[in-house]
């Protein structure tokens, strides 16, 4: 596939990272799936952009992993790692992708939080990656979870914003 993608003179691929599916059991990480799909992409010269999905189940009191993980520390642990694991191959990070949909249950403020801790983590572990904001969809137009989202993150702990 990634072969076919190069070969439609695409130069990105967005590709999706599910710490959820990485880290099954607390400090067991699991690499297998992620080093095949950006091995793949990077050997055949891809920039990845990672987007993420969810936390590990065992990172939240209700077992939900939609939500940011209860211990912030985890996350930026998870977001370091990453990152520097993928130095090199995954240029660009996107924080929970479409969290005004069912993929996330919190509100702005707490994805605020938690982007904040990911944009330290990307950055602590790969001094060159971009943290883009969480990808937003619109659902209605009066809908402003995107525009609460941005008061609480203001200009910090983002490179650009993705839409």
């Amino acid at each position: 596939m990634a072969a076919l993608i190069k070969a439609c003179g695409m130069q990105w691929v967005r590709e999706r990272v599910h710490w959820g599916w990485i880290e099954e059991k607390r400090d067991q990480y699991n690499w297998k799936s992620p080093d095949r799909a950006v091995g793949a992409l990077h050997r055949a010269g891809l920039k990845v952009m990672q987007a993420y999905h969810n936390v590990p189940r065992w990172s939240r009191a209700d077992g939900s992993g939609k939500a940011p993980s209860d211990n912030l520390l985890e996350a930026y642990e998870f977001a370091r790692d990453f990152a520097d694991r993928f130095k090199g191959k995954v240029y660009a990070f996107e924080g929970w992708n479409e969290p005004n949909l069912h993929f996330f249950h919190g509100l702005p403020d707490k994805l605020a939080s938690v982007q904040k801790v990911w944009y330290m983590g990307m950055k602590d572990g790969n001094k060159d990656i971009r943290v883009l904001a969480p990808a937003f969809t619109r659902m209605h137009p009066t809908y402003t979870w995107d525009q609460d989202y941005l008061r609480c993150i203001w200009q910090t702990m983002q490179d650009a914003f993705s839409m």
